[in-house]
């Protein structure tokens, strides 16, 4: 289900006491597998001037001997126009989602049972090809992702194992070039578009108590210098 959210967070356009909100039925035959229910489900933008948008989240097969990530793209909260899925393996979860900038090119960073330090694919629903590259090195963990803006390279930051901070740099246009990461290429599956169904809600409103401090108790911190980054070759 979706609902609208603005920079005030959830809120109601109609009446006081309803919403509509934007339903999906997703039957488990239609080979969409099952929500990995331990894991969030994750939204990204993607063609930003277009004002597109997506939904991700980790799945399980019904037999739980393999796992995968689904993607759902929606130009609108009515209707997804593409649903994309690639295997993984047990228990996925999602960190983050990221596209380059007013393209279609996705980059997710996961993690499963096997790559439990991450696992970062690539993908692009519009591609003839439908390849889905995925990069991990077991020596180090990665903690976040992000693209720089004036370019086509992702950054992606993380730790070895004495916890010094690396990032790495990937040119999302030369992945098959050689680099530190451990890759493999599969193909990705796409399955049809699918129409939402409006659904109206009633709001259930709560009054909770204030918040009463009973003692406030208030530790200087002594402030000391550390070296958190250094450059090296």
């Amino acid at each position: 289900m979706l609902d609208r959210y603005d920079l005030r967070g959830c809120y109601n356009m109609n009446s006081p006491n309803t919403t509509t909100m934007a339903r999906y039925y997703l039957n488990p035959s239609d080979n969409y597998f099952f929500h990995y229910d331990r894991a969030p489900m994750r939204l990204f933008h993607i063609n930003d001037r277009l004002n597109e948008f997506g939904v991700a989240f980790g799945v399980e097969t019904s037999n739980v001997t393999c796992g995968g990530i689904r993607l759902f793209l929606f130009s609108n909260a009515w209707q997804y126009y593409s649903s994309l899925y690639y295997q993984t393996n047990c228990h996925p979860e999602i960190k983050e989602v990221g596209n380059l900038y007013n393209t279609d090119n996705l980059y997710i960073l996961s993690k499963d049972n096997i790559h439990n330090n991450g696992l970062t694919a690539f993908l692009s629903p519009s591609s003839t090809l439908p390849n889905v590259t995925l990069m991990s090195d077991s020596n180090y963990t990665y903690n976040s992702l992000t693209q720089i803006f004036a370019g086509n390279h992702i950054d992606i930051s993380g730790h070895n194992g004495t916890l010094v901070f690396h990032i790495f740099d990937q040119d999302d246009y030369l992945l098959s070039e050689e680099s530190c990461f451990n890759k493999e290429v599969h193909e990705y599956e796409t399955l049809p578009n699918c129409q939402g169904e409006k659904e109206e809600l009633k709001w259930k409103y709560l009054t909770l108590n204030g918040i009463e401090w009973n003692t406030i108790v208030v530790t200087p911190l002594s402030i000391t210098t550390n070296s958190i980054c250094e450059k090296c070759d």
